[in-house]
């Protein structure tokens, strides 16, 4: 049974940085819109676990949640906190093929997210690969970002390291 259209849901995908790409006709749309689940958590919950399996892409649709990353040692640090209004969302590359999550992500306050499972989008694109090309290319982007970002950060690092030697 196709549940109703939920204008929130819908906007979200389409201002969605990566959904927002795809080529699509209403037809296309909601094959694509019945494939994402709205799944709800409970204050404290882990949506996420660092190093865990990450085989979806998921969008903050209602509440607060807090980023968390593991130190080398093993200490636990709050790398932020996001909101609905922010149009959050991770596991953009479970589109493309399962992956692991870098950081864990817990509810602070209740929160709603829209679940697009990576298996359900490869069948998708299987049947619409012009539509699914540019998200495709936009995770490919993002990905390419990342490692510049890190590259740039192992450079921040090393020369602080330098700087820390030679003092």
């Amino acid at each position: 049974m196709k549940r109703k259209p939920d204008n929130r849901i819908i906007d979200k995908i389409r201002n969605n940085p990566v959904l927002a790409n795809l080529l699509l006709d209403e037809t296309s749309f909601s094959d694509i819109y019945i494939r994402i689940a709205e799944k709800k958590f409970k204050a404290g919950m882990i949506i996420a676990q660092e190093g865990g399996k990450s085989s979806s892409m998921y969008i903050l649709l209602s509440g607060k949640a807090e980023i968390i990353k593991k130190t080398p040692s093993g200490d636990l640090f709050n790398a932020g906190f996001v909101f609905d209004r922010d149009d959050f969302f991770f596991g953009e590359s479970s589109l493309i093929k399962d992956d692991f999550y870098d950081f864990s992500v817990r509810s602070e306050t209740n929160t709603v997210w829209l679940e697009l499972p990576g298996d359900k989008f490869r069948t998708f694109a299987e049947d619409n690969p012009s539509a699914c090309f540019p998200v495709v290319m936009a995770v490919a982007e993002m990905i390419s970002e990342k490692i510049r970002k890190v590259r740039k950060d192992m450079m921040t690092l090393y020369e602080a390291l330098v700087h820390e030697i030679k003092s």
